[in-house]
């Protein structure tokens, strides 16, 4: 009896090293039977465990992120945001077991385009490179992200920063001036930040872009006044459009857009005026039936807010 079941044993359950030693659980998870310093499971050739199956050990690392057509910038499964990319003694295959995770690799040479960055460097530090300062060959590690890059376009790529984040600025984010160093790229600078628009404070996040807040200023029952024809400067009401902070026929604040004189109603109170709009006094005559602001307005133009004569309406003495 004992014989059989030796011999039962040694046919069916194989030999004791060709048993797999963990399973996948999921992407961005310890598999199991692994561990927090290996906690990929892949398979005896090294290539990355999926959907639940047995593999046949743990490896640190795997290249998950790489070949996708774009940077990278997320860490590859096994590695951190310190250490992003996940390598080996060559360059390696997608989903591929590496032996090591480091800062950054020399992905591509910026003799192709100055204007990428290498995998594993954060947009503001694009450019891979080594301790001394030096880049390493084509694929190999580096030690650390810098930005190599001069200030040679107000609006369009700086040189030496990636398409989607392309002014070179000083530390605090300001322009260094033309053909002036900067220490790192960002999405914007305070400059192009600014809408000239008075009602609002413009911001510039450097990796996220511009942003405004409404400062206030340009409350309309505060500012509401019935302005002259002749005033350059308009009294502008707050929100995301540019609208005239005025009064109506009827004294009370009235924010309207930069609209055209033609096809205005004609009107001498507000009861005159059809659904959504108020009648007040412009430089297209006393008593005009215009539309009150809201997001679906067109904005005044530039030249408005720079204090010249304004092309649309804008309200008379009476």
């Amino acid at each position: 009896m004992r014989l059989s079941s030796i011999l039962f044993s040694f046919l069916f359950a194989g030999p004791v090293g060709a048993q797999t030693s963990c399973r996948d659980l999921g992407k961005g998870v310890i598999d199991q039977r692994c561990t927090e310093d290996f906690p990929v499971c892949v398979t005896r050739n090294g290539a990355q465990v999926v959907g639940g199956n047995r593999g046949h050990h743990c490896a640190l690392c795997i290249n998950s992120q790489q070949p996708n057509r774009f940077w990278q910038v997320d860490p590859d499964e096994g590695c951190d945001f310190d250490f992003r990319v996940c390598v080996g003694s060559r360059p390696l295959a997608a989903n591929v077991e590496g032996t090591a995770c480091a800062t950054c690799v020399n992905s591509i040479p910026d003799t192709i385009d100055a204007n990428t960055f290498d995998d594993g460097c954060p947009p503001d530090a694009p450019i891979c490179v080594n301790d001394d300062g030096s880049e390493p060959a084509l694929r190999k590690p580096g030690t650390n992200c810098i930005a190599d890059c001069v200030d040679t376009s107000y609006f369009e790529m700086d040189v030496g920063c990636p398409r989607n984040y392309p002014h070179c600025v000083l530390k605090d984010g300001t322009d260094p001036g033309e053909q002036v160093p900067g220490v790192k790229c960002a999405a914007c600078t305070p400059l192009t930040c600014d809408d000239f628009n008075p009602c609002t404070d413009d911001f510039c996040d450097p990796i996220f872009g511009c942003y405004s807040i409404d400062n206030g200023s340009c409350v309309c029952d505060a500012n509401a006044e019935d302005w002259q024809c002749d005033d350059f400067t308009l009294p502008l009401c707050s929100g995301t459009n540019f609208c005239v902070c005025d009064v109506d026929a009827e004294g009370a604040p009235f924010c309207w857009p930069n609209v055209l004189c033609e096809g205005l109603v004609d009107c001498s109170s507000n009861s005159d005026c059809p659904e959504g709009t108020r009648c007040a006094s412009t430089c297209c005559g006393a008593g005009q039936c215009l539309p009150e602001c809201d997001d679906s307005i067109e904005v005044l133009p530039n030249s408005v807010l720079k204090g010249e004569a304004p092309s649309g309406p804008t309200s008379t003495g009476k």
